[in-house]
């Protein structure tokens, strides 16, 4: 069985006592985390000098190196290799099967109907989009007849090297004297007879 306290100290004794115990404690819990922050200080000021010095260093490294001649050499080699890769890329782009722009230009004015005349023909024949639209050619022109530019859609239509022809409407609006334009698709070489 516990035995019960028995307090000597008067109240006011007793709670000068506790006052005096909590200043304490706070004084103590205060003392640490100064002594913490202090540490923490110092260890930031050394390793921000330690970087400085490292920094500085390595700019004085990299000053030196840039002055060699072997580092002039490497940066004439490497621009070279980037020319000779783009040059690459050219011979390689060249190498692929592409169409004759003057067999196109040939079977699209052959394919004419006769009341249709071409104002302006572009080609496109870059290497086609990644999203597998082949190569484009644009035509527009002026008609006799609505019949003849629907004429000349069958015939492009039915070229062997053409995928799809897109037509806007405003090609058939006019009974008379219409203005066309056409975005021709070509087939990939490999489709093709």
């Amino acid at each position: 069985m516990a035995s019960p306290r028995i307090n000597l100290l008067s109240p006011e004794a007793l709670r000068a006592y506790q006052r005096h115990r909590r200043q304490t404690v706070l004084t103590r819990t205060l003392i640490a985390f100064n002594f913490l922050a202090a540490i923490l200080l110092v260890f930031l000021i050394t390793a921000m000098g330690y970087l400085a010095i490292l920094t500085k260093s390595e700019e004085e490294r990299l000053t030196v190196i840039r002055r060699s001649e072997e580092f002039r050499k490497a940066e004439t080699l490497e621009g070279n290799l980037r020319a000779f890769a783009n040059d690459l890329k050219t011979v390689r782009l060249l190498e692929k099967p592409q169409y004759d722009p003057a067999v196109i230009v040939r079977q699209v004015v052959e394919a004419q109907s006769a009341g249709a005349r071409l104002h302006a023909l572009n080609l496109f024949l870059e290497a086609p989009v990644q999203n597998g639209n082949g190569q484009k050619v644009f035509l527009s022109g002026k008609a006799v007849t609505r019949g003849d530019v629907l004429d000349f859609q069958h015939a492009l239509e039915a070229l062997p090297f053409v995928a799809s022809v897109e037509a806007p409407l405003e090609n058939i609006i006019h009974p008379v004297d219409p203005e066309f334009s056409f975005s021709v698709t070509l087939k990939p070489l490999s489709e093709t007879p």
